[in-house]
């Protein structure tokens, strides 16, 4: 059976993760990844959480831009909670947060086409490693069917009741 990985990056590196994808892919890797996977009504962050808790490692792309989004730390922070390899690829100069700077990290700059080796390399040697215990992953997949995100829109969304007129 072939490896697999949970891919996670922020939206605007979008480029950079198909370009991996397909690197990986073509050395026979599974990747899960987000815009591949979830459909319209998907409740994501439980959705996102099994999917995670079902691969061999998380591969998490780290950028200015990864490290501001609410989406990838809480991918991230799932992976930690699941007791994932963690295999962070550094596409800028970006530090990792403190709870993931003990991970080795590889960097995409300047060699691209080396990182999908050095992936498929620590897969080999992390997807041996041991996994959360069903009872963690149970109770991290729970605590993520709760979640009830809020909107962080532009405009106040109103929140009085008004009739709807036709």
């Amino acid at each position: 059976m072939a490896s697999s990985v949970f891919l996670s990056y922020a939206r605007t590196n979008l480029a950079v993760a198909e370009q991996l994808e397909g690197q990986l892919t073509a050395l026979g890797l599974n990747v899960w990844r987000d815009q591949e996977q979830l459909r319209t009504g998907t409740r994501w962050p439980k959705v996102l959480g099994e999917a995670i808790a079902a691969r061999d490692a998380f591969l998490l792309l780290w950028s200015a831009d990864s490290a501001k989004s609410n989406f990838v730390e809480l991918e991230w922070t799932t992976a930690l909670a699941l007791k994932k390899p963690i295999l962070p690829v550094l596409i800028d100069q970006t530090p990792l947060p403190p709870s993931l700077a003990a991970y080795n990290a590889t960097s995409i700059i300047g060699k691209a086409s080396a990182v999908a080796n050095d992936i498929r390399g620590a897969l080999g040697s992390e997807a041996a490693s041991p996994t959360s215990p069903p009872e963690n992953t149970n109770r991290v997949i729970t605590l993520l069917a709760g979640i009830r995100l809020r909107c962080r829109c532009a405009q106040p969304v109103p929140h009085h009741h008004s009739r709807l007129r036709l």
